[in-house]
């Protein structure tokens, strides 16, 4: 929802007159006329159809014929798409995961940058100039495994050291866990009831964003301590680890579960507990449950649900909930809008099964980053953001309230800059969610000035996600658009 928003505002930038004279009106007015807000496209394709498919490298992995580079990290949201070429591509590939969020690895944040450009270059030559340059004859995939992770909404922490494995998936030990009364023990269980689950729809207001700072910025767009949701959710605990259990690719639950409505969400989240209470979510997975044909309202039927991929060393001394088994509602993720109040059971003795990988720590550089300079520009005003998630009493809502002013930027005689306003509002029901953006961007040069704004409200309408977008614009001379 909010990509959705901030690309449209972004789609109607003006051309610039310094660049294409006084044609940027015409261009201008050419480009706004052609405009269609995405989000409205998305959310009319809310299955997998050929609106998803036409641009999916999955539907054929073999098409892909040439070398292929991927590179990604964990705290993004696009880490699962490196895992999977490993996997399936038959070109010359390498794939490389770092702890980053969605920025270059050369500014890596958090855990430690690399020389991400010398990479590149190592590959490059390769590939292009014919130069035997040695990265071909290294490990496949290269991965990140963090440890100590503490949550905190203005940035992680996290440490680790880097593995490498020389295919995917790669050779590793499996451990399997059982759900048995809120606990996650080794042994299968006896049979027992299933679960009622009914999680409060505010649950998971202190997940932050999806993929934090994906729009630059030092926003506190990370995910808080946890503890709060995990009091809203159903959590099975592991015992307090008395040595580290390392977790390599992606973590599944085997379980059976049964709704009344045709479709119902079910987010897990994998997180770790410290001794002082302390509770940070490692990974999580989100899934839109379908009832299949021939299952009636109610009736149970069995899914194996994965979780994002990644590589982490829990530590001895803490302990693994598998949390959030709940039917709920995400604000960063923008999955709000599905049946109303979702009732299920999930069946305990069911399995989750944690990967460790066996591959060796290899070193990447941390020295010697290379970068371009940055091109010539002074900032004329900071950054200033907030975030704040609040409870409504009286109401009976809550929301969760995003203001950022970005940074305002002068490039020779082009000044620039833009601010946003976010409110996502969940009440008791499904159709009392509610999102609404406002948001302005700012062109000016001697002569010549621009204002974009782009307003968003996404609701509950006639059964089904509603989105009214409006989109104006005023151009020199007060023309109005």
């Amino acid at each position: 929802m909010q990509w959705g928003s901030g690309l449209f505002t972004q789609l109607g930038r003006p051309l610039d007159p310094a660049h294409v004279g006084e044609r940027w009106r015409e261009g201008w007015l050419s480009r706004l006329a052609g405009m269609e807000p995405p989000l409205a496209h998305w959310l009319a394709h809310s299955e997998r159809d050929a609106f998803w498919r036409h641009g999916s490298v999955c539907e054929d992995y073999q098409a892909i014929e040439c070398a292929v580079y991927a590179v990604g990290s964990w705290t993004d949201g696009y880490c699962d798409a490196i895992l999977r070429l490993m996997q399936h591509l038959d070109a010359p590939r390498k794939g490389l995961i770092g702890p980053w969020t969605h920025v270059y690895p050369t500014w890596g944040m958090p855990g430690p940058a690399i020389d991400f450009l010398g990479e590149c270059l190592r590959f490059w030559r390769q590939w292009l100039l014919g130069e035997k340059t040695g990265i071909m004859a290294e490990p496949m995939l290269r991965l990140w495994q963090g440890e100590g992770l503490r949550a905190d909404p203005r940035g992680i922490t996290l440490g680790g050291h880097w593995l490498s494995a020389p295919g995917w998936p790669a050779s590793h030990a499996r451990a399997d866990f059982y759900l048995d009364d809120n606990r996650l023990v080794q042994q299968p269980p006896a049979p027992a009831a299933p679960i009622v689950i009914a999680t409060p729809l505010h649950c998971g207001m202190t997940g932050g964003e999806w993929c934090p700072l994906d729009g630059g910025g030092s926003a506190p767009e990370f995910q808080a301590d946890q503890r709060s949701d995990d009091g809203l959710s159903w959590c099975f605990d592991t015992p307090w680890l008395t040595a580290p259990l390392s977790l390599c690719g992606n973590a599944s639950l085997d379980v059976a579960v049964a709704f009344d409505s045709p479709s119902a969400l079910l987010v897990l989240r994998l997180n770790e507990v410290s001794a002082d209470g302390h509770s940070a979510r490692v990974t999580f997975g989100v899934h839109r449950l379908t009832r299949p044909k021939g299952v009636a309202p109610g009736e149970s039927f069995r899914v194996r649900l994965s979780l994002k991929g990644v590589a982490y060393r829990f530590a001895a001394g803490c302990r693994l909930p598998a949390a959030g088994c709940g039917w709920r509602f995400l604000p960063p993720i923008g999955q709000w809008f599905g049946p109303s109040r979702v009732k299920g059971r999930c069946s305990c003795g069911r399995t989750a099964r944690y990967y460790s990988c066996r591959a060796l720590a290899t070193p990447l550089p941390a020295t010697g980053r290379r970068s371009a300079p940055p091109h010539p520009h002074e900032v004329v005003a900071p950054e200033v953001t907030r975030r704040q998630v609040e409870w409504d009493v009286g109401a009976g809502v809550h929301r969760v309230i995003m203001d950022a002013q970005r940074q305002q930027t002068q490039i020779g005689e082009l000044r620039f800059g833009s601010q946003g306003h976010e409110v996502y509002t969940i009440g008791a029901l499904a159709e009392s969610a509610r999102m609404e953006a406002h948001r302005v961007q700012r062109y000016t040069r001697p002569g010549w000035d621009i204002k974009l704004e782009c307003d968003t409200e996404l609701a509950w309408q006639a059964g089904g996600a509603g989105v009214d977008v409006t989109l104006s614009g005023v151009g020199k001379r007060g023309l109005g658009i």
